[in-house]
Order: C-alpha cells, then sequence, then structure tokens
C-alpha cells in the first residue's frame, strides 16, 4: 500500500513539473516577463523591431511555456525559469 502511495506521489510530481502551471498565470504573462528580464532577449529584439507584428505570446510545452513573437522567433522557458 505504502508503495501505491510513493508511486502515485511520484506520478503527480512529475506530472506537475510537466504541466509547470506557475508560467501560465495570467496567460503566460510570467513566462514573458522571465524572458524580457533576459539581455540576449533585448538584442534579438532589437533585431526583429522592423517587422509589424501582435507581439509576444505563449503556448504550453513540455515542462514549461514557449514563447513566440509573430511565428518568427522563439524561445522555451523551462518551469524553473531558464531561457533557451
Amino acid at each position: 500500500m505504502l508503495k501505491k502511495i510513493i508511486l502515485i506521489l511520484i506520478f503527480l510530481f512529475i506530472f506537475l513539473l510537466f504541466w509547470a502551471p506557475w508560467l501560465a498565470d495570467d496567460g503566460g504573462e510570467k513566462a514573458v516577463s522571465i524572458l524580457q528580464q533576459k539581455d540576449f532577449y533585448k538584442q534579438e529584439m532589437k533585431e526583429l523591431a522592423t517587422s509589424s507584428c501582435d507581439g509576444l505570446y505563449t503556448v504550453w510545452a513540455p515542462f514549461g511555456r514557449l514563447v513566440k513573437y509573430c511565428d518568427i522567433e522563439s524561445w522555451y522557458v523551462v518551469f524553473w525559469g531558464k531561457v533557451f
């Protein structure tokens, strides 16, 4: 019985990391704000600023969120806040 409980807890923990709901607060604004704090993002946005676009938006990705800019550029923000 204890093994089943431990197995369920491990599964729930992995599922929680996989879903990463804390990055989805306010429609993904948390993931966008993490990205905007990075210096490389500011440099890339200066290069992309010439195109007209609706701006940044997020979509779900395993263990984090994918932050996209007009389907031109995208960045992956993992559940602990690192940007790739």
